[in-house]
């Protein structure tokens, strides 16, 4: 079983089967294969198809870091660097924006945040604000916030994982721009069945097989020596989209239909015919449209034809 198996393999199943062993993740399976995101779920669906495997997608909200987040994450938030800058001493908000490395938009950000924490004393000085630090402020110097703490964590996180305290810090920066951005993705895993654990297992996989027939192995007699690749004819293929009747084609079917519906006979006969069979037999009264020169045609030779007896 596990030898027609192992020789019925596409060489992308045979790259990405001995990954199997390490992790059941999609997203994993890419990484470690060196493979294509296509070339993994063809791979994956195929040897779905073998029953090999059973592939599983769940939906998981996640959070993760978004522009401002990489950044903050490394150099600390504007805010924890506003007040570091001004720890020691007073400063204007041109001073402020060299010590800290802050842009306007972060000291504005900034100073909305702190005050309302009453982490800092802002006063006007001619035409520029300065700003001092409070007891408040110095006490947040001391420890870590919810936010920063959650801001060094590993992403991304699922929503559902986060504790009440992360939540909170979570949703304060949402709230701000582009520091931390929530989404809806799919996650899909691997599940190998018995039948897939013995093929993992399988010494088998390791020889060289030959997918398709080349020059060069035909030239150097190498094909001899080497075991071909089965080809599964029951496995599933694309379906064919076969041709249809043409759009003219498609009416003329239609009226024949209610035609023969209604309970008359279509037969075969020449394509001219006597107005006696063509209007007569079928009531049409003298004066009808349909007797016309517009709506029938009326050929010269011959010019009169006799009606059945």
């Amino acid at each position: 079983m596990i030898k027609s198996l192992v020789s019925s393999l596409h060489p992308l199943e045979r790259k990405l089967v001995p990954h199997l062993k390490k992790t059941n993740s999609f997203d994993e399976l890419v990484k470690i294969s060196g493979m294509k995101d296509i070339e993994v779920m063809r791979a994956l669906q195929w040897l779905s198809n073998k029953k090999v495997l059973e592939l599983k997608e769940e939906i998981i909200d996640v959070v993760e870091l978004d522009n401002n987040g990489f950044h903050y994450a490394k150099k600390g938030l504007p805010e924890k660097r506003f007040l570091k800058a001004i720890q020691h001493s007073t400063l204007k908000a041109s001073d402020l924006i060299v010590k800290a490395g802050l842009s306007k938009d972060e000291i504005n950000a900034c100073i909305g945040i702190l005050k309302q924490k009453d982490a800092v004393e802002v006063k006007k000085d001619g035409q520029e604000l300065t700003f001092t630090i409070t007891e408040n402020g110095k006490k947040s110097l001391e420890h870590e916030s919810a936010e920063e703490k959650l801001l060094k964590k590993f992403f991304p996180l699922k929503k559902e994982e986060l504790s009440d305290e992360e939540k909170n810090a979570l949703e304060s920066l949402l709230k701000r721009r582009e520091i931390i951005k929530s989404e809806v993705k799919k996650k899909k895993t691997v599940e190998l069945t018995q039948l897939g654990q013995d093929l993992i297992n399988s010494e088998v996989l390791d020889k060289d097989v030959v997918d398709k027939i080349t020059q060069p192995i035909l030239k150097d007699k190498s094909w001899k020596d080497k075991e071909f690749r089965s080809y599964d004819v029951k496995i599933n293929v694309p379906k064919i989209n076969y041709g249809k009747r043409h759009f003219v084609n498609q009416p003329i079917i239609y009226m024949k239909k209610i035609w023969t519906d209604l309970g008359f006979v279509e037969m075969e006969g020449n394509h001219v015919h006597t107005a006696f069979k063509d209007l007569d037999i079928l009531f049409m009264p003298q004066d009808h449209p349909s007797r016309s020169m517009q709506d029938a045609f009326y050929i010269r030779e011959p010019k009169k034809g006799k009606p059945p007896p």
